[in-house]
């Protein structure tokens, strides 16, 4: 998800910014969600459709520690998960 989010702001800045932009994926933010959708938008990026947002929603919940650190879930909530994921970079394919 990170790597498509990064991916997503990068097909909508110049190229002559991609370095400065490159620069800016430094620390805990470059991992966080929510700020790399709004670097997105702030770039220009389009607003994420209704079904894509709910995704997003709920992905985001899923901070770097639950992401990176081990633990125990339900299924269905790690199936949600990958569908949701799966519907994002979907989009956001067809967007770059």
């Amino acid at each position: 998800m990170e790597c498509i989010l990064k991916a997503l702001i990068f097909s909508v800045v110049p190229a002559a910014q991609t370095e400065a932009v490159l620069g800016t994926f430094r620390g805990v933010r470059a991992h966080d969600y929510n700020w790399l959708r709004d670097q997105y938008r702030l770039k220009g990026g389009a607003s994420f459709p209704g079904q894509v947002n709910r995704d997003f929603t709920l992905v985001s919940e899923w901070t770097t520690d639950l992401r990176y650190e081990p633990a125990a879930f339900r299924e269905s909530e790690g199936e949600e998960f990958l569908e949701s994921a799966d519907r994002i970079i979907e989009w956001a394919e067809g967007r770059i």
